[in-house]
């Protein structure tokens, strides 16, 4: 059960692959606070705005609810976090020509890299579409949203809730009461914070970029904007007439933005379907993720291409072979990682392709090789 169902799950319902079964509640929508989207762009000023955590909106809806000694949620989606690059003048997002994902921003080589096909380019200081230089690496972090939050609202008091502060389930609970007993003013987080349940003191959950999810390398970015947004909204006190939702964003016009603030799951559908569908992503097709790591760069390399050589070789038609490439994080906790990927519409099919590929190939020592079937992340 989920007020959020991923799109496969939904597009078998509407399949009659499962049975879809819906509470309809009126009660329930009158419950549902009401969402305003702050469009970012127009926060730029001058030099010293550019680099704006709260909206203008945002700080003084915070203010208010201090003033009233309300609580307040600020929620950062730092899931799967990877730096990529967009421009603050116009919203633009630095894309793969080929995937139409978000190029990830990779440290060591200062080089802007597709995690799904390897395609590399130099970042560029001029943006493609407006041609001015708003250019921008987007990536911050709990830390600095706290230490931000404090310099601008000095009275509030604030707790942290993410995976660096919260260790046990005590001290998780500990900010629970603390923002439920009034003993915190203002709870940052990540989303740890969509375990929270119908607290009535919080009447402002303030979504501090959406922009952060929408634009991860991943075909489901959109997919998980939308469920994190209509989840978070859920985070207020539903039975306060004041409560708000206030999402600050980069690109406003976006459906799975639009959709959540609207909780129109319907809507986000349909868009998102149109998208997958000409981009051959799933449900359309499937997909297998064939990961090598190890802690030799060059072996973990060598195999990747090796095998991804032998399955070329031997590529049939209705089986795309993309890759190898490598991931936003090249080497995490020690070890080296690139991957392949797989697309085709018959999950058995690429079975049998693969174990006939996988024949000729042997791992080498030191490198572990894992394959995932229609993966819900590629890490």
């Amino acid at each position: 059960g989920s007020a959020t169902p991923s799109l496969e799950s939904y597009y078998n319902a509407k399949k009659k692959v499962f049975k879809i079964i819906k509470l309809n509640s009126d009660e329930r929508d009158k419950m549902l606070p009401p969402v305003r989207i702050v469009d970012m762009r127009r926060e730029i000023k001058g030099k010293g705005e550019s680099k704006k955590i709260f909206s203008s909106v945002l700080t003084e809806a915070i203010q208010q609810r201090l003033t009233r000694k309300e609580g307040v949620v600020l929620f950062l989606n730092r899931r799967g976090f990877s730096t990529f690059v967009y421009c603050k003048g116009c919203g633009y997002v630095l894309r793969c020509t080929e995937c139409y994902i978000p190029l990830s921003y990779h440290f060591q080589a200062k080089e802007l890299v597709c995690r799904y096909c390897g395609y590399r380019q130099k970042p560029d200081e001029i943006c493609p579409r407006c041609k001015k230089s708003y250019l921008s690496y987007f990536g911050i972090g709990t830390q600095k949203l706290e230490s931000e939050t404090a310099r601008i609202f000095p009275q509030a008091r604030i707790g942290r809730m993410d995976a660096d502060s919260v260790k046990n389930t005590a001290l998780y609970q500990k900010l629970l009461e603390g923002i439920k007993k009034g003993r915190i003013d203002i709870l940052v987080g990540t989303q740890m914070l969509s375990r929270i349940r119908d607290i009535s003191r919080i009447t402002l959950v303030g979504i501090i970029s959406a922009d952060m999810s929408l634009n991860l390398p991943d075909f489901r970015a959109g997919e998980h904007t939308f469920q994190i947004l209509s989840q978070m909204a859920g985070k207020t006190g539903r039975r306060q007439t004041n409560s708000e939702v206030i999402i600050q964003t980069y690109n406003p016009e976006h459906y799975s933005i639009t959709s959540a603030a609207r909780y129109d799951y319907g809507k986000f559908y349909t868009e998102e379907l149109v998208s997958r569908k000409e981009l051959k992503f799933p449900p359309y097709v499937h997909m297998f993720n064939l990961m090598f790591r190890g802690k030799s760069e060059e072996k973990v390399g060598l195999a990747a291409e090796r095998l991804s050589g032998i399955l070329k070789k031997s590529a049939v038609k209705g089986i795309e072979i993309i890759g190898p490439a490598s991931l936003p994080l090249l080497k995490r906790r020690g070890s080296f990682r690139r991957h392949i990927l797989l697309k085709g519409k018959e999950p058995a099919f690429l079975n049998r392709f693969l174990r006939r590929g996988l024949k000729k190939f042997k791992t080498p020592s030191g490198v572990i090789f894992k394959v995932d079937v229609d993966p819900v992340t590629v890490p």
